[in-house]
């Protein structure tokens, strides 16, 4: 199972500033994700030609199963929040508020995929506060919210997305003593910067899991990387026992799609 999770700024250039999203989907399309997390996808803004972003990115990959969450209203109209995309059906979605006062509104999209022989793995989708004790607090809501959740222990569970944790304090103090490992980490030994995009300095993108194990990451490079987003994707591969397509005779009912927040 390939795990992506990518800040798209809107599909606005982190550098040349142009609205291109057809290079979002490019990169997209060229790692091939089963599960994709995007942060800051816009949906009827004028900045991006009022597109419903996650509509057009899912239709252009061919993904039937999507879940979506604003968070954010814009003052001139549209929203933006976060979207998951699966190759498999999402059994269930919601979008959890975790913003705090007088801060920016932020949401947990959580889905629960059914793979390929009825196995569930769980996913929580985030963009986290910029301030160091607001990320605090909202993982600390996450991982009560994903304690009633998962009903079952030990299913496969990751929390990945813009964590904005430059300095990688949110694993030791709050993940690991509740069973998760960060991917990059645990396959590389270090933290992988993917901030800013045209040169990376700072790994505020992460992919944290419990009980599935990593396989590896995908480190490619695409030549709409540096200028697509201000942020870099970062991709890793799972180990399940799900093939890419789903098994003859054993596809599953169409799942409820998560709808925008209201």
């Amino acid at each position: 199972m390939r795990v992506l999770t990518y800040n798209i700024h809107k599909g606005i250039g982190g550098l040349d500033r142009k609205y291109e999203i057809d290079r979002t989907i490019d990169i997209l399309s060229h790692f091939s994700a089963d599960v994709i997390l995007l942060q800051e996808v816009d949906h009827g803004a004028k900045r991006s030609r009022f597109h419903r972003q996650s509509e057009l990115i899912a239709r252009r990959l061919g993904f039937d199963h999507l879940a979506v969450g604003l968070n954010h209203r814009l003052l001139r109209g549209g929203a933006y929040g976060n979207v998951t995309l699966s190759r498999w059906p999402i059994e269930e979605s919601f979008n959890f508020d975790i913003s705090l006062p007088v801060k920016k509104k932020r949401g947990a999209l959580y889905t629960r995929l059914l793979l390929p022989g009825g196995r569930t793995v769980h996913v929580c989708n985030v963009h986290l506060g910029l301030a160091h004790f607001e990320r605090v607090i909202q993982v600390r809501k996450i991982l009560a919210l994903l304690e009633d959740l998962v009903a079952q222990g030990s299913d496969p569970t990751i929390i990945a997305g813009d964590s904005n944790d430059w300095r990688g304090k949110l694993c030791a103090r709050l993940l690991e003593p509740n069973g998760y490992l960060e991917a990059a980490t645990a396959l590389s030994g270090k933290r992988v910067n993917t901030f800013p995009a045209y040169a990376p300095m700072f790994p505020l993108d992460r992919i944290y899991f419990r009980n599935i194990e990593p396989k590896r990451m995908i480190r490619e490079f695409h030549t709409a990387l540096p200028n697509a987003s201000d942020h870099l994707p970062l991709v890793v591969e799972f180990v399940t026992n799900a093939s890419r397509h789903p098994l003859d005779g054993t596809a599953s009912p169409p799942p409820r799609k998560g709808t925008p927040a209201r």
